[in-house]
């Protein structure tokens, strides 16, 4: 998810506006205001994901150079949907990740460690790095207990 936010590096951003700048139309400008003009777009449109500033930038097709608030109400539109897909998807994620905890009952302490670390790692990869932290913990607890258990036995 967090490639999906990753802004566009200094670069892009300028290459898109020069592009987009040579296909509008806009006033005239010298050489010191054409370098704040572009410092400007670039110093708001860090704000935003690389793709949808691309696609944005790449799309437009008005016959005048965009203004800040024409480009940040499209931005905004399309950062709102993401975001909407984003917090679906966490839900989604919690949800799997509650329902594939694994029963540990009527386990070996090697298998209870086993389906936790195995638990902790789907959960690691579907991006619920929370989740798996949790499982981790427990995983280390069920070996502590065991321990634990097994040096009692030891002692009596």
């Amino acid at each position: 998810m967090a490639a999906a936010l990753a802004p566009p590096t200094e670069d892009d951003m300028e290459r898109w506006i020069v592009e987009l700048g040579l296909i509008t139309a806009k006033r005239s400008m010298g050489d010191a205001s054409a370098e704040l003009f572009l410092t400007a777009y670039t110093k708001r449109l860090v704000d935003y994901p690389a793709d949808i500033v691309r696609e944005t930038l790449q799309s437009w097709a008005g016959k005048w150079f965009p203004t800040w608030g024409e480009l940040k109400e499209l931005l905004d539109a399309q950062v709102a949907e993401r975001a909407v897909i984003g917090a679906a998807l966490s839900v989604h994620i919690a949800a799997t990740a509650q329902k594939s905890a694994p029963e540990l009952k009527g386990k070996t302490a090697d298998e209870r460690h086993a389906e936790l670390m195995q638990a902790a790692f789907w959960a690691r990869k579907s991006g619920d790095h929370d989740g798996a932290r949790e499982f981790e913990d427990r995983a280390v607890e069920e070996l502590a207990l065991e321990r634990e258990a097994t040096r009692q036995q030891q002692e009596h």
